[in-house]
């Protein structure tokens, strides 16, 4: 059995196994429902020019994620999400994971309700389009979506309390989950390939240390908030060249996860046909970007996201809406920012045409305000049944300067991709 199989099934065997455990807790219960739902999608990929000698041009592959939801009589759940992908190109981009398997009771206080999830699960934070710079307890799943927009599962205790006051949320991590990066046949990367296999912490505890999270959101209004904290290990490498001698010839990066603290502001406000949108942080222990990647330093920074969208509704007489977005990206370390939306413009614009197969059009342009850099990305949505979809998108690099570092490293990687859906 090839190991692209033995993979799959592991990681399905590995979701299953976690689904029958927690369900048997619930035979003391009369009545269980239990939901079976998920997609397979085939994709396939054209990037336009050659990348290196290793790099594939035209990979394709599977995706499978299915999900099981199961309520007992009692209100209690099991919620168990698996996912895999196989590639014909890359062996780091193919690879299982555990999205979601958590078990979730609730209950009601005084004053108002509680909640509990234990497992593993996705959190979400923000409310900007290019990126979320508050979005910080799940990892990155780079070799899905190079921008930061795929996340890991995160092992984790979540209480909520809500109430009339708003909504408070604490979260108990206690395990860290290093982030995937493309091997050395994969696109999206530099000319050193990270090694999955030498990663270090500035920490004792390494991977098991115990991080915080906590976020209180309410709204006033008009206005939605959020107030965010965490301090632990940063799901952020600093990547440190595995030869730093005077005289280097490395020849693969490492990866390096600081201690860090992180505070947060998220505000959406509703005017109309209009939202105004905000995401500020302030980071302490992150490492910054140097010339030199053996001499990257801690330097406490702040970032913020000021934009919003607006939107038009039944243009040209039709069921059709139209939203354009526009965003300011800003970073107070400029050039040593390790983040590759730093001190950038975004814009975009989503029509929906609101027919019966859910026909999406979005566009969007990122203009690099410190260097000759941009790219745009085109993506189309429909479904063509009701259990198949159609997915399309284009990602080009408009221009790459050759000083900026994100881009230059990926100016060969504009590409086309298509996936067909099988929804379940």
């Amino acid at each position: 059995m090839s190991t692209r199989i033995v993979a799959g099934v592991y990681s399905l065997v590995a979701a299953t196994s976690f689904f029958l455990i927690s369900a048997s807790g619930a035979v003391a219960d009369s009545e269980v429902f239990v939901e079976y739902s998920g997609r397979i999608g085939v994709e396939s990929q054209l990037f336009w020019q050659r990348g290196s000698s290793n790099q594939r041009r035209q990979p394709h592959g599977v995706i499978l994620e299915p999900e099981i939801y199961v309520e007992t009589e009692s209100g209690s759940s099991f919620s168990v999400k698996p996912f895999y992908r196989s590639d014909s190109a890359d062996t780091h981009r193919q690879h299982g994971d555990l999205r979601e398997a958590y078990f979730l009771t609730y209950g009601e206080t005084d004053s108002g309700e509680w909640e509990i999830r234990l497992g593993i699960d996705q959190i979400f934070w923000g409310v900007a389009e290019s990126t979320n710079i508050v979005n910080i307890i799940n990892q990155s799943d780079i070799v899905e979506d190079p921008f930061d927009k795929v996340k890991l599962g995160q092992p984790m205790a979540h209480l909520t309390l809500s109430a009339d006051w708003g909504i408070t949320e604490f979260f108990l991590l206690p395990y860290h989950r290093k982030r995937t990066f493309p091997g050395v046949n994969g696109r999206f990367r530099g000319p050193l390939v990270v090694d999955r296999s030498n990663v270090k912490y500035e920490h004792k505890d390494k991977k098991r240390h115990l991080d915080f999270a906590a976020r209180y959101s309410h709204s006033i209004g008009s206005v939605d908030f959020g107030v965010t904290g965490f301090t632990g290990t940063s799901r952020a490498p600093s990547l440190i060249p595995n030869d730093c001698s005077e005289t280097p010839q490395p020849t693969a990066l490492n990866q390096y996860y600081s201690q860090m603290r992180q505070i947060g502001l998220d505000i959406q406000v509703t005017l109309e046909s209009a939202l105004l949108k905000f995401e500020g942080i302030r980071r302490k222990g992150a490492r910054n970007f140097n010339v030199n990647p053996c001499n990257a330093v801690e330097e406490d920074y702040s970032a913020y996201i000021v934009g919003g969208e607006y939107s038009f509704y039944s243009v040209f007489e039709s069921d059709s809406d139209i939203i354009a977005l526009g965003e300011w990206i800003y970073d107070s370390r400029g050039k040593r920012s390790t983040e590759t939306l730093n001190r950038d413009i975004f814009l975009g614009l989503r029509w929906a045409l609101n027919d019966t197969q859910d026909t999406e059009f979005v566009f969007g342009y990122v203009e690099d305000l410190q260097y000759d850099s941009a790219f745009m990305t085109a993506e189309f949505k429909r479904r063509i049944s009701d259990s198949m979809s159609l997915e399309a998108e284009v990602f080009s690099v408009e221009k790459a300067d050759e000083n900026d570092i994100n881009f230059s490293a990926i100016k060969k990687d504009s590409n086309f991709r298509i996936r067909l859906n099988y929804n379940f």
